[in-house]
């Protein structure tokens, strides 16, 4: 008899064609299924949380597996960490809750999109941002991000040969900061999203940020629902799948509602 497991992985998406297996080259499903074969000598199916595109990194990816009990938690940590390229690192695995699917129950994603807005190129992190050498205005990124909060039809934002049966998506939360400048990050927190979208909201955000459109541009460009109407798609190198939200998680921080006042007397 199988049971189901749960477990969490982080990876460099830079030499692989993305999460899902690929005829034509490498991917994170396949390197983990891998390294399952090796410890049953047998083939272990792998269900992820999502897709994540050709190129895009993982801090937090979540998937689950059906496998003989007779190996605990610790040992498939421990033995597919032994296994795995080491651009690829299993995070935790636990015995997952009766029902459990890793795509099918989940209730949100955040990603992270890192950008480098500064003259001067930097090699040594090349692989996890975009370089954009144009200044940016944060506030008026800001101002436009707004009008992605709710629930939209993002038809506009999604990119080509994908095959969700819908485009509406609810956003949760959008923040754009800068840490160490010149370090630009978009964090992006939703239900779903739809092939590329984070990376195609991030060109137009983009494009608002050196004026080549308004913030007030962003409403009708969500009503047209016409690709063409948005702004590039940012590279793939600087997406972050952050985490994988699931019914038994505790809400984002962003999300919990404010603590009662305290009612401690000195």
């Amino acid at each position: 008899m199988s049971v189901r497991y749960r477990a969490t992985v982080s990876y460099e998406g830079t030499r692989y064609n993305g999460w899902q297996f690929q005829e034509n080259g490498p991917s994170i499903q396949a390197e983990l299924e891998k390294a399952l074969e090796k410890i049953h000598h047998k083939l272990i199916r792998v269900g992820g949380a999502g897709r994540t595109d050709a190129g895009v990194h993982a801090i937090a990816q979540t998937f689950h597996f059906d496998a003989p009990g007779n190996v605990t938690p610790y040992q498939y940590f421990r033995a597919m960490n032994s296994l795995l390229p080491d651009d690829i690192a299993v995070g935790s695995v636990a015995l997952a809750p009766e029902g459990f699917d890793s795509r099918r129950n989940t209730r949100g994603k955040l990603y992270r999109y890192v950008i480098r807005n500064h003259a001067a190129p930097d090699a040594v992190g090349q692989r996890f941002h975009w370089h954009f050498d144009r200044p940016l205005d944060l506030e008026r990124m800001r101002e436009a991000a707004r009008y992605f909060l709710g629930e939209h039809d993002f038809k506009s934002f999604q990119g080509a040969k994908h095959d969700n049966p819908t485009s509406i998506r609810k956003m949760f939360w959008i923040d754009i900061q800068q840490h160490n400048p010149p370090e630009v990050t978009i964090e992006v927190h939703a239900t779903a999203f739809l092939k590329q979208m984070v990376r195609v909201m991030v060109g137009t955000l983009v494009y608002v940020g050196y004026g080549k459109l308004q913030p007030e541009d962003i409403p009708k460009i969500i009503a047209a629902k016409d690709r063409t109407k948005a702004g590039p798609t940012a590279p793939a190198k600087g997406l972050f799948l952050v985490k994988v939200y699931y019914p038994d998680d505790p809400p984002p921080d962003f999300m919990r509602p404010p603590l009662p006042p305290s009612t401690v007397t000195e």
